[in-house]
């Protein structure tokens, strides 16, 4: 029988509790109690401090360091890959959601599947050289490149094939640390080893440091990739429940597109998280979005180098804010092809002051 393998990768400083992201709604919402059903979670970067210190102030430290440099993830990624490892059954189906930074590791975690591929449990021990490896396999389809060859060796001899049914991702950015950028990685911006990938992409997020990571070419995949209102944490979740009605419409298109793919929900969570009854808020056009670009994250802008991005996506050089101010707050380039979900239609309707400048002029607008 067909077993499901759920990963779910939560994003930057999010974890369980008062302010859930839409992957703990997510994972709030699969199938339990069931044997073929198998949910792994995992806390965003930057969340936890070190076990054991003399002084509280000391678990600032690892926090800080994973919110600024990505310290801590490795781990997540070597977490999520070992979970795959342990339970792991030809003809099982690997589901990999992720928000924010946990999306850019859910396709880190694709990219060594397809790479690599899955380590025997039995030789998990090596998977700080397997991780190594592909990080130094810059090419994806170069078999003269050296790194490349000695990375297929090493999967033909120690791993499996393993492709993933469905990549979930909420509003992946381009960086995992503030100041050290890994998109470079091979086979995280177009895998045809991943069968769907399903995209939510915020409209209106400006920082810097929260970049857009579009999907590339599609290949063989089934891609689905969709722009909602509002900022980072409209679309990805991470706000009070009370101030949840726009990131619940991207948690139910996801939950949509993921049913009709075959992910085992429970329909009474989903109905109790999105049917508006009790402490939950349903999906609202109409509510307020937040501002992200508040306070220190302006200071963030002015003083640290960013790359200019024209429209299309096309990288036009590192430049210095405080020498240009048309880069402070720049918004996100849109292409004019791009998918808009039909609630920014909506959005703009019930809120008169919504005009996103970076909404192509003639929006290619989508119901799912």
């Amino acid at each position: 029988m067909t077993r499901d393998l759920i990963i779910c990768c939560d994003g930057t400083g999010n974890q369980f509790g008062d302010r859930n992201s839409n992957i703990v709604k997510l994972h709030d919402c699969l199938v339990s109690g069931n044997a073929n059903v198998i949910a792994f979670y995992d806390a965003g970067v930057g969340t936890f401090g070190l076990r054991e210190v003399l002084f509280q102030w000391q678990q600032l430290i690892p926090r800080v360091a994973g919110l600024a440099f990505g310290w801590g993830y490795r781990h997540m990624v070597e977490r999520a890959y070992r979970c795959i490892a342990e339970h792991y059954r030809p003809g099982d189906r690997v589901w990999l959601f992720g928000f924010s930074r946990g999306a850019y590791i859910a396709r880190v975690v694709a990219g060594m599947l397809k790479g690599i591929g899955l380590l025997e449990r039995h030789n998990l021990h090596l998977f700080d050289y397997a991780f190594r490896l592909y990080e130094r396999s810059m090419k994806r389809s170069d078999a003269d490149d050296a790194g490349f060859a000695t990375l297929k060796r090493f999967g033909k001899q120690f791993c499996r094939p393993c492709p993933v049914h469905c990549l979930g991702l909420f509003d992946t950015v381009k960086s995992v640390g503030w100041f050290r950028r890994w998109t470079v990685l091979p086979w995280t911006a177009s895998n045809d080893s991943v069968a769907h990938v399903r995209h939510a992409v915020s409209i209106d997020e400006r920082r810097c440091f929260f970049r857009t990571n579009l999907w590339g070419t599609p290949g063989r995949s089934d891609v689905r990739e969709v722009w909602f209102a509002g900022v980072h944490s409209d679309v990805g979740g991470g706000y009070p429940e009370a101030e949840s009605g726009l990131s619940k419409i991207s948690l139910h298109w996801m939950l949509e597109q993921s049913r009709a793919l075959g992910l085992p929900l429970d329909e009474a969570r989903v109905s109790r998280l999105l049917g508006g009854g009790g402490r939950y808020v349903a999906p609202n056009p109409g509510a307020a979005q937040h501002q992200s670009l508040t306070g220190a994250w302006w200071l963030a802008e002015a003083l640290l180098p960013r790359r200019q991005i024209d429209r299309l996506g096309r990288n036009q050089g590192t430049r210095w804010p405080l020498l240009n101010w048309s880069l402070l707050g720049q918004p996100r380039a849109i292409a004019p092809e791009s998918k808009i979900h039909i609630s920014v239609q909506q959005h703009q309707q019930l809120r008169a002051s919504y005009n996103p400048p970076n909404l192509p002029a003639e929006p290619h607008f989508v119901a799912q």
